[in-house]
């Protein structure tokens, strides 16, 4: 009997953490069943005191409303990461794989209260309600097993970790203004029955990966990401921020990717990726946002293993980001983030 044949899907709440500004909360999950999927709601109330100066918040990140999350982690054993990610990088690597349906508009996200019960995020003075959802994908797909963690097992302990933000730094406040967060992360995970016998399990020799990294951009002109070479990578997600904000449509010229130094997979001007993005995922990815994705062959998020990218069996690995001579950058506030999406083989 196949694992199909052998299961039963489970979705249920099993936990919440209360917001704590600039503060990390924890979740350790119930040892049961195989963990596929990871949700997590942030549902409270967000109020704005404007007294005699201003509240403003600032969009210009595109970060609206994810960044109440600054990392979302999970961990096994208290130690080893398998998911440590920002919130808004999760949320563009779901745009892409899981058809998430936010309604990101250029470089912002709505900036009020939608139509939808299940999204809200208001601004304005007095009290606004909040609620959103993030998918924490544990598989690497909703077809595919590949990635699944046997939480029945005495010696494997599984943590949900939150980052919290400080809900100050996500406004500019001016003279006595004021703003404050209350509210909860609901926890729900679904996870399939252990089956009986040991030969319909799935495969738990392969675990699936996701870390986020932040480096500085020094000026214009090529800027190199070493990719960490050992595992199997899926995708690799960038984020170019200039002077603070996502980089204009201009400020980058071209992306390659090399390894063994000299074979280039992928060359190509900034604006070609851009076209490339719209015409895979249906829609235009957040300004700044380059996508390398390793498993696409015609449907986003389920596509085969043909141009997966094992790093351990090549001698160097490395994206490089043109940034046009006419960008403008800041002071210390450059950056490039980096999504790194992998399959780490376990034995």
């Amino acid at each position: 009997m196949a694992f199909i044949n052998a299961t039963r899907q489970n979705i249920r709440k099993v936990g919440q953490l209360k917001y704590a500004s600039a503060q990390r909360s924890s979740l350790d999950l119930p040892r049961t069943g195989l963990l596929a999927n990871l949700f997590i709601r942030v549902k409270g109330t967000m109020t704005v005191t404007k007294g005699t100066g201003a509240a403003t918040f600032k969009t210009d990140n595109y970060n609206k409303p994810f960044n109440l999350i600054d990392r979302i982690k999970v961990t096994a054993n208290s130690g080893t990461e398998i998911v440590n990610v920002t919130a808004m990088g999760l949320m563009i690597r779901n745009m892409i794989s899981e058809s998430s349906v936010m309604d990101m508009a250029g470089s912002t996200l709505p900036s009020g209260v939608s139509a939808s019960p299940v999204y809200k995020f208001g601004t304005n003075e007095g009290a606004n309600p909040v609620e959103f959802t993030i998918k924490v994908p544990i598989q690497v797909n909703d077809r595919d097993n590949i990635g699944m963690i046997l939480l029945q097992n005495g010696e494997t302990l599984i943590t949900v970790g939150l980052d919290w933000a400080n809900v100050s730094n996500l406004f500019t406040l001016t003279g006595n203004a004021t703003v404050a967060f209350d509210g909860d992360a609901h926890i729900s995970m679904e996870y399939y029955s252990v089956p009986a016998n040991r030969e319909d399990y799935p495969d738990l020799s392969i675990a699936h990966t996701m870390l986020e990294d932040k480096s500085d951009i020094d000026g214009t002109g090529d800027k190199t990401y070493t990719i960490p070479r050992g595992n199997i990578y899926q995708r690799i997600i960038h984020r170019v921020m200039l002077n603070g904000v996502p980089a204009g449509f201009d400020d980058v010229d071209k992306l390659k990717m090399v390894y063994n130094q000299s074979e280039t997979p992928y060359e190509l001007e900034s604006h070609d990726i851009y076209a490339l993005q719209r015409s895979r995922y249906k829609r235009d990815l957040p300004q700044a946002v380059f996508v390398y994705d390793f498993s696409y062959q015609g449907l986003a998020g389920l596509g085969g293993n043909r141009d997966l990218v094992n790093s351990k069996a090549i001698t160097d690995f490395n994206s490089i980001i043109q940034i046009a001579t006419n960008a403008t950058l800041g002071s210390n506030n450059n950056s490039l983030l980096t999504f790194r999406e992998q399959l780490v083989p376990l034995a």
